[in-house]
């Protein structure tokens, strides 16, 4: 018998040959269905949902809540639904219109914007009064220049004169 024949499926010493796509045709069942599945998943583009968190007295899924803080974890658990987003190869633009229609304090022209590239979402401020921000839950990277909200006071995030690319400052 040649080098690296087999009598038949899972023989001592078998080796397998290499099958379709880089896979053993040996002990291992190749399911057309699932990997069409995978297939179709990959081609579809990538989409994100938002998921409003509800405010002291606002109803989630129903149940209404009473000065109760909601944490982020306990949304993450739901079967909330959000608002769902798709990326066609452009930047997706968020306003009143398709975030809350009734909420005023967000901008009828463009309050921010969604891109997604390298496989990465990304969000921009576009609004007039830079009124959109991002709670952060692990490090997160800061440039010169970034505006942090603690409370309800905003603060500007500003490199020492000695660290590079901050320009010219008092230390």
């Amino acid at each position: 018998m040649p080098a690296g024949a087999t009598t038949g499926p899972g023989a001592a010493g078998s080796t397998g040959t290499a099958g379709a796509a880089g896979t053993s045709i040996y002990g291992r069942t190749i399911d057309p269905y699932r990997m069409k599945a995978r297939e179709k998943a990959a081609e579809a583009p990538p989409a994100c949902r938002l998921i409003p968190v509800p405010r002291a007295g606002e109803s989630i899924g129903g149940e209404k809540r009473v000065g109760e803080k909601v944490d982020s974890d306990e949304m993450a658990d739901g079967n909330e639904t959000g608002l769902s987003f798709t990326y066609q190869q452009q930047p997706i633009e968020l306003n009143r219109d398709n975030l809350e229609p009734d909420n005023n304090s967000i901008t009828g022209k463009v309050q921010a914007e969604l891109s997604y590239e390298n496989e990465t979402w990304l969000l921009k401020d576009r609004s007039d009064l830079q009124t959109t921000f991002l709670a952060v839950a692990e490090n997160t990277p800061l440039k010169d220049g970034d505006i942090i909200l603690f409370g309800d006071r905003k603060f500007i995030f500003r490199l020492s004169a000695n660290e590079p690319g901050s320009g010219s400052g008092s230390g």
